[in-house]
């Protein structure tokens, strides 16, 4: 397993998780070639191991659901503006 370089933030699970939710162009990475795309965020070996399972269509309905719920609270708290 390769090391983190000296003061580099080791990466968990659930960091570059988040990212793969968060941006479309990560996920698009991912698709093409999965440990390739984890590795260029500072995943270790072992996580690598454990992100390339993740399948691709449920990281894509995960990101849009949050991204659904996400537009539907800001509808809530956001005022209704007359024309």
């Amino acid at each position: 397993m390769a090391a983190a370089p000296a003061g580099a933030r080791v990466l968990s699970f659930e960091d570059v998780l988040a990212r793969l939710l968060c941006e479309p162009g990560l996920r698009a990475a991912f698709v093409g070639d999965p440990a390739a795309c984890v590795r260029g965020l500072g995943a270790d070996d072992a996580l690598v191991e454990r992100l390339v399972q993740l399948p691709p269509p449920a990281l894509e309905r995960q990101a849009r659901a949050l991204l659904a719920t996400r537009l539907m609270e800001e509808r809530r708290l956001l005022p209704v503006t007359v024309p």
